[in-house]
């Protein structure tokens, strides 16, 4: 009856990078305390930075939960890739409950690192293999 259908089966594991549970950093939770539900606080995540750094057409983007309060101290961190300052190349957005931020032009480096105060954080890049999807159902989890 015909050729089974060929399938691709990746399994990315993501580089983000986290607060450390001592710092003095912290995303505001958006909602005001009325609107919480009981168990709001302890699931909230006001630690990660971002879920994963990646290419896409000669940029690295970052995906994560929405910036909040975060903003304002990342916008001033030392940010660079293998070593190299790319601090006016990045743009931290965030998008619908998402963030969506981008670093432009940044060769063909394959380490981020971010120095926000005494605290230094690195993530490697992962390279662009949206190929691997280009015409595909995927699901991302």
């Amino acid at each position: 009856v015909g050729q089974p259908e060929q399938k691709t089966v990746k399994v990315v594991r993501p580089s983000g990078i986290t607060l450390p549970e001592d710092s003095p950093l912290r995303r505001v939770p958006p909602r005001k305390p009325e609107d919480q539900q009981p168990d709001y606080l302890e699931k909230f995540d006001s630690r990660t930075l971002f879920y994963d750094a990646f290419r896409l057409d000669g940029d690295v983007w970052l995906s994560g939960p929405p910036l909040n309060n975060l903003k304002e101290p990342l916008e001033k961190a030392d940010w660079r890739v293998d070593g190299k300052d790319v601090g006016a190349a990045v743009s931290l957005s965030d998008w619908g409950r998402t963030q969506r931020s981008r670093i432009r032009d940044t060769g063909p480096g394959q380490r981020l690192t971010l120095g926000l105060g005494d605290e230094r954080f690195s993530a490697e890049i992962a390279p662009d293999e949206s190929a691997l999807f280009a015409g595909q159902r995927t699901i991302i989890t």
